[in-house]
């Protein structure tokens, strides 16, 4: 595949620059003997009329999209690839490259880290096509999953050791209102797994090559929440992270 945009109007980035601390060379780090970059390249090019583009500065990667006779049309440089480097200027950069050969932009543009092995192609198409049909207002639409903690559980302790329930309100009730945890509220909690945005959104920083702005990678104040299983959604950041990942694998 290539970088082209001719009949798609979404791009989906896999980011996968080196030098992971965590996790020593993560994304090419082997998930039941396949590279972990594998599982997130594989699930999307099962998607219809979209473009992939991994962004990486890293010739193992490099390798490993060959492979998959996914053409990487340039490399991130180093200086968005450190430790502080943000991911909403891995989206600016990209775009601002195709946006100088092609003189156009994508639709729609997402962000799918190579951490998140376990999406599935048809929820990534089914995530499109709700934020295709969102109204003016919605600019994304992003990976949810059920909270792993709800949030009534959080406490207060004070010097001497005292412990204050009800930190967290939800509907004006907190765990103090609602004796049985089954009759809490029901809560969820943001998944990196895919988060889509209309590219109109970062227009500005795209055409002005600001890759330095803070913020999301997404629009957190106009955005539609795309419920995914807890398994889609695991996260994977540290060794502990990626040993739960292999148990996952040499069951499915």
């Amino acid at each position: 595949m290539s970088f082209e945009f001719c009949n798609n109007n979404a791009l989906i980035i896999i980011p996968a620059r080196s030098g992971s601390k965590r996790v020593k060379g993560k994304n090419i780090k082997l998930l039941n003997k396949k590279p972990l970059i594998s599982y997130s390249i594989e699930q999307c090019l099962k998607i219809k009329n979209i473009e992939i583009l991994v962004s990486t500065n890293d010739k193992k990667t490099l390798d490993i999209c060959e492979q998959y006779n996914l053409k990487v049309p340039f490399k991130r440089p180093d200086y968005l690839c450190q430790d502080n480097s943000s991911s909403r200027s891995v989206i600016i950069h990209a775009l601002s490259i195709y946006f100088k050969k092609y003189k156009k932009l994508p639709y729609i543009v997402g962000l799918k880290p190579p951490t998140n092995p376990f999406i599935k192609a048809s929820t990534m198409e089914k995530m499109i096509k709700k934020l295709e049909l969102s109204n003016v207002n919605i600019n994304s639409c992003v990976s949810i999953s059920e909270a792993k903690t709800h949030p009534f559980r959080v406490v207060n302790l004070n010097k001497e050791d005292n412990i204050k329930n009800g930190v967290i309100s939800i509907n004006n009730c907190t765990i103090n209102d609602i004796e049985r945890s089954q009759d809490w509220p029901e809560v969820w909690e943001g998944s990196p797994a895919l988060r889509l945005t209309k590219v109109s959104y970062f227009e500005n920083e795209i055409k002005n090559e600001i890759f330095n702005k803070n913020g999301k990678t997404y629009d957190p104040n106009n955005s539609l929440g795309f419920k995914i299983s807890k398994i889609e959604g695991f996260d994977i950041d540290d060794e502990f992270d990626f040993k739960m990942a292999e148990a996952v694998t040499s069951i499915k």
